[in-house]
């Protein structure tokens, strides 16, 4: 049998743009609500968003958004197509973004987690999330508790335990 890394075809990370909306909308996403494309559209097109997908093989293989409030960054969706999971294409795109918002002057990134999404937890955690609050009742589609969770871009760990230095610039 191959090793893991040379089943997958390589993967990179990019920046998204209103471009990719019919792509990300045709993701096939386990147990997940679908955007639409021009939900996809309406966020990305927004001056206070950013977004960053996965590319290789056949195309998108996942995607990041975020959403900009002065130094603090939202995570407003986060999504990696079924085929493709727990190969560490979240947790790239995580940190990849992460980067780019630190060097960018960016302070903290927040965001909500479904209680019992135990795999998702771990994710965030791995990247450095801590938990910071909570929100009981949050989703509409089962009364689910989410989890709020907290990256202080300061401490990290982004990559390799530590941020890199701040350069105070665009996030592009």
């Amino acid at each position: 049998m191959l090793p893991t890394d040379m089943r997958t075809p390589f993967i990179h990370c990019r920046v998204a743009g209103v471009e990719d909306s019919e792509g990300l909308a045709q993701l096939k996403l386990a147990g997940e609500d679908r955007w639409t494309r021009s939900r996809f559209e309406n966020e990305l097109s927004a001056l206070s968003s950013r977004g960053w997908v996965a590319v290789g093989g056949q195309g998108v293989k996942g995607y990041l958004l975020l959403r900009c409030a002065g130094e603090s960054w939202d995570v407003v969706r986060v999504g990696v197509e079924r085929e493709s999971r727990r190969q560490g294409i979240g947790r790239m795109m995580l940190r990849t973004a992460c980067v780019a918002i630190d060097r960018a002057g960016g302070q903290e990134v927040f965001l909500e987690v479904r209680e019992g999404n135990g795999a998702g937890i771990a994710l965030y955690r791995s990247v450095g999330f801590q938990r910071c609050g909570h929100r009981s009742n949050y989703y509409e589609d089962n009364g689910e508790d989410a989890l709020v969770m907290r990256l202080d871009l300061s401490v990290g760990p982004v990559i390799g335990g530590k941020t890199p230095g701040k350069r105070h610039g665009n996030i592009d």
